[in-house]
């Protein structure tokens, strides 16, 4: 006996967008269309954000310039 973790998915184009509209991803999950393949990933455990807001609440952290990101501490 032979089990599939997932039916193939039609290589038709147009179908394989339909199938991507009617996902119902849980809330947090993410679904992407990507080169023809439906990609959905696990919701965020916090961690970037986390490290985000240490390296810009450190005092000695400066923007480079450019950016367009607002920064706690100025250019």
């Amino acid at each position: 006996m032979t089990a599939m973790a997932h039916a193939p998915l039609p290589t038709d184009e147009e179908t394989l967008l339909d199938y991507f509209l009617a996902l119902d991803t849980p809330t947090g999950f993410r679904a992407e269309l990507i080169e023809g393949e439906i990609v959905v990933t696990l919701p965020t455990d916090g961690t970037h954000e986390h490290c985000f807001s240490r390296v810009l609440s450190d005092p000695g952290f400066r923007c480079p310039p450019g950016r367009e990101l607002p920064c706690p501490h100025g250019p």
